[in-house]
């Protein structure tokens, strides 16, 4: 019982310090995700919550920001719903991140629409309205390998930088 009153303590102490939700049975992978990036990320955060996008970079480029412990990552596959920079991040056991996909949303959503779908399944995707391998919330899984394959041809100029 101690050890749930020290965590339940902890995720206290996060919200007080980093103004995210840290609910332990929700998004706290997420809300350690978004902390984690920005300390090594040249980007500021946005208020808990923020529609679509979790920061900012000094430029202006706006990110959402997307953590995993495992070996896949959600993406929203609404049209209405797609930021304009992804940074996909795994966190480690020793609290490290590790980049998984740092650039441009629009390469992650065509390499989506496309990658082992027929010709038939890709109109279907046009279709705003249609939410193809996603769940009820338009959400869609992507695994960490692909992901780190499309990382490798994103050019330099458009990553986000880390802080110096």
């Amino acid at each position: 019982m101690e050890e749930i009153e020290q965590l339940l303590a902890i995720a206290q102490s996060l919200r007080n310090q980093y103004n995210r939700g840290f609910s332990i049975d929700g998004n706290i992978v997420g809300d350690i995700g978004e902390v984690l990036a920005q300390q090594k990320y040249d980007l500021e955060l946005y208020d808990a919550n923020h529609p679509i996008h979790d920061g900012y970079t000094p430029n202006g480029q706006e990110v959402q920001i997307r953590a995993t412990l495992k070996n896949k990552c959600y993406l929203s596959i609404r049209e209405n719903n797609r930021p304009d920079y992804f940074l996909f991040i795994h966190i480690e056991a020793n609290g490290e991140i590790d980049e998984i996909y740092n650039g441009p949303a629009h390469y992650v959503y065509n390499e989506y629409k496309t990658y082992g779908k027929t010709d038939e399944q890709i109109a279907l995707l046009n279709d705003a309205q249609r939410v193809i391998n996603g769940n009820a919330a338009g959400y869609a899984k992507i695994s960490s390998n692909r992901l780190r394959l499309m990382n490798t041809n994103v050019d330099i100029n458009e990553k986000i930088e880390e802080r110096g």
